[in-house]
């Protein structure tokens, strides 16, 4: 049965990754179908990605108290009969459905796999290198995306395209079912999930996240332009961000290994990484909005990316290892602070880049950084 598990765990992940950058690649052909303006499309996309935050939260909270096979199952049939209601659709009203199937199964089926990581890699006991492992899979997930929708887009029809991803979404509903109950099952007391919102370490977490997420954001937004405007050419800067997501999975890799093998974090629940990394970040982040020089901003972005990577899934483990009885909503609720920080602190990073170069607009991060690492020490000496 550990061979199912872990099986559900990495497609849950491979599924969500593909999920979110498969909606957003497809924007001009929906359009298209749906005979309306792209703008139209951009304003689904952004009603799902405010509704994925607190959809995650209520996912976490019955992942507690509910089953998590259920949630896995029914977020999994979610997403794919949305994704399948697209492929049939050329109504903007069923595509908003659709839209909302899709945040709403989406936010269940990440939740439920975060959770699930532990028992599917290394074991309650490996908490963070289970969470640097598994969070690998999301980022892939998100990185194969656009090449598959390319690919099936050169091969097939558009409504044939999202069938085939409609059926690939299916995959983690099929496995959860075959999950054994008590393997996944928390059924923690409402009373238990109502106390941890009271504990004061769960919004220093939340506020690490905060922090983090918007940096993350900006540069895989304003990666290439700060890039572009380094000198490097259009088809260079698009291998270099490559290159950063490439460091990026490495790093949680590195990181997975490092814990498992008690290399580093000899024990569990260990926050101090985060500091480090927040740190070497936060330098990293400096020598971006200071330098003049293409290779110290190529080799300067490619480390950045390694030192993020880990970040936000060795968070996870130490949430985990503190709230064992009620890890989702513990995640949820986390993650649904992050996502506010993005949504709020990205546009004032757009808005800086609007009007000055990439390189200036990079400040902000710098002080995110600088804030994070102050954040992640309190958090640390307060544990």
């Amino acid at each position: 049965m550990s061979q199912v598990v872990l099986a559900t765990a990495i497609s849950g992940a491979f599924t969500f990754g593909v999920m979110i950058v498969m909606l957003s690649s497809i924007k001009p052909q929906l359009a298209r179908r749906l005979g309306v303006h792209e703008e139209r499309i951009d304003n689904l996309w952004a009603m799902m990605s405010l509704l994925l935050p607190p959809l995650m939260a209520l996912g976490g909270v019955l992942v507690d108290v509910w089953d998590l096979r259920w949630v896995m199952l029914l977020g999994s049939l979610a997403v794919g009969l949305s994704v399948l209601g697209l492929a049939a659709t050329t109504a903007v009203g069923v595509a908003r459905l659709c839209f909302l199937g899709a945040a709403l199964g989406g936010a269940w089926v990440s939740v439920a796999t975060v959770v699930l990581m532990p028992r599917a890699f290394f074991g309650e006991t490996e908490v963070g290198a289970s969470q640097n492992l598994g969070h690998v899979f999301f980022a892939l997930g998100a990185l194969v995306a656009p090449a598959l929708v390319d690919v099936l887009l050169r091969t097939c029809r558009f409504g044939r395209t999202l069938t085939v991803l409609g059926v690939m979404m299916l995959v983690p509903a099929g496995l959860a079912a075959l999950v054994p109950s008590k393997i996944v099952s928390l059924r923690a007391p409402v009373n238990d999930v109502v106390m941890l919102l009271t504990d004061p370490m769960i919004w220093i977490a939340a506020s690490v996240f905060f922090l983090y997420a918007p940096i993350e954001g900006c540069l895989h937004t304003w990666g290439t332009t700060y890039l572009r405007n380094m000198g490097h050419s259009e088809k260079a800067a698009s291998k270099l961000i490559a290159g950063f997501w490439s460091m990026f999975l490495a790093g949680r890799l590195v990181m997975a290994w490092l814990q498992h093998m008690r290399l580093w974090d000899p024990r569990p629940g260990d926050p101090w990484a985060i500091v480090l990394l927040a740190l070497l970040a936060t330098v990293m982040l400096g020598n971006l909005a200071g330098t003049v020089s293409r290779a110290a901003a190529t080799s300067g972005l490619l480390a950045l990316g390694f030192c993020l990577g880990p970040i936000f899934p060795t968070l996870i483990g130490v949430l985990f290892v503190r709230h064992d009885d009620t890890p989702g909503t513990a995640f949820g609720a986390v993650f649904a602070v992050g996502s506010i920080g993005s949504l709020l602190l990205a546009p004032l990073i757009g808005a800086r880049m609007s009007r000055s170069s990439a390189q200036t607009a990079l400040r902000i991060p710098l002080v995110l950084g600088l804030l994070l690492s102050l954040l992640s020490m309190v958090y640390c000496l307060v544990l």
